[in-house]
């Protein structure tokens, strides 16, 4: 069909290429698969609806409830076109370790409020909070934040003294199977992530860790095999250099790319990264089309919806339907 060849094979120039009529029917498509792209009346569930003359509305013949595509998903109320949404999930996917707010604006040529917004609707959805380890995994922490601020003038001895800052730091844990999912956390220490851990993994699993004390939470529930760094990297087949390979992307993730990461959205960003690891395997066409699923078939967020509006302390603009005139 039309909608499947149009988000078939998505890239940056067949986005471009797209008339607006074209992308809403490619969006349709993400959106109701199971009807090849024919909406579905959230509030009834029944799908003979006829499209309204005047935009691109449609409406329920059964309850008569108008239906967009971006209605009652993560998207609702946003005022970005449709072929625009689907060339910010290909800028977006095709950042191998993420693309800022700032680049995003940029490209989509809008304000940095709009993009910052927009990017992170796209990485909640991409949460996974059902997401479940088995198997060996392994387990390890990093330190993401934090900095020294150089003083003005040295003290007698001539020597440069520093203020540590320390208020942004966090310590990012991932949990990854070998060829298998990864889970990111934050927490201000290691042993913070320890029953966020448990509630994830399987009740067989063997935990790979190191030497930090920060694990012996696990070892009450889960067979936790340690290889301590100091000795070696990798003995007898423990090590943690999945969890380590995580890590030099998320630091190259976050001076290369973002330069600064706040601590209220650490977490986010990691588990982009661990989303964006798990299907590094995938195609471009096959990511966008999985993230625009996700997008067009969550909730509407309750975290990024009208979240400038709340952040500067303007009311918000109460919806009065024709009905309660």
């Amino acid at each position: 069909m039309l909608e499947d060849q149009i988000i078939g094979d998505v890239s940056l120039v067949s986005a471009a290429r797209m008339t607006e009529d074209e992308a809403r029917r490619a969006l349709m498509a993400c959106r109701w698969p199971q009807t090849s792209g024919r909406p579905i009346c959230p509030k009834c569930n029944h799908d003979d609806v006829y499209k309204i003359r005047t935009g691109s509305t449609f409406r329920c013949k059964r309850c008569r409830k108008d239906i967009s595509i971006t209605s009652g998903t993560i998207f609702a109320g946003s005022k970005v076109s449709a072929k625009d949404l689907i060339l910010a999930a290909c800028i977006f996917v095709g950042g191998a370790k993420g693309v800022s707010g700032l680049q995003l604006s940029r490209y989509m040529r809008c304000q940095y409020k709009s993009s910052f917004v927009l990017a992170h609707k796209m990485r909640e959805a991409m949460q996974r909070p059902e997401l479940g380890l088995s198997g060996v995994v392994q387990v390890d922490g990093c330190t993401i934040g934090g900095h020294r601020v150089a003083e003005n003038l040295s003290d007698e001895s001539g020597k440069r003294r520093y203020r540590r800052k320390y208020e942004n730091r966090r310590i990012v844990v991932v949990a990854r199977e070998p060829f298998g999912k990864t889970k990111a956390f934050v927490g201000k220490k290691e042993s913070d992530s320890v029953t966020a851990i448990t509630d994830t993994l399987a009740p067989d699993t063997v935990v790979h860790a190191d030497g930090s004390r920060g694990w012996n939470g696990l070892a009450r529930t889960y067979e936790v095999a340690r290889v301590v760094h100091d000795d070696a990297y990798s003995l007898d087949g423990v090590h943690t250099n999945w969890a380590e390979s995580y890590f030099g992307l998320l630091r190259k993730m976050h001076y290369g790319t973002h330069h600064q990461i706040s601590a209220r959205y650490l977490e986010a960003y990691a588990n982009e990264l661990a989303w964006r690891q798990d299907n590094r395997e995938m195609t471009e066409s096959d990511k966008v089309r999985l993230l625009l699923t996700l997008c067009l078939n969550a909730p509407p967020s309750k975290k990024w919806s009208r979240y400038w509006q709340r952040k500067s302390g303007q009311p918000e603009v109460q919806n009065i339907s024709v009905a309660e005139l």
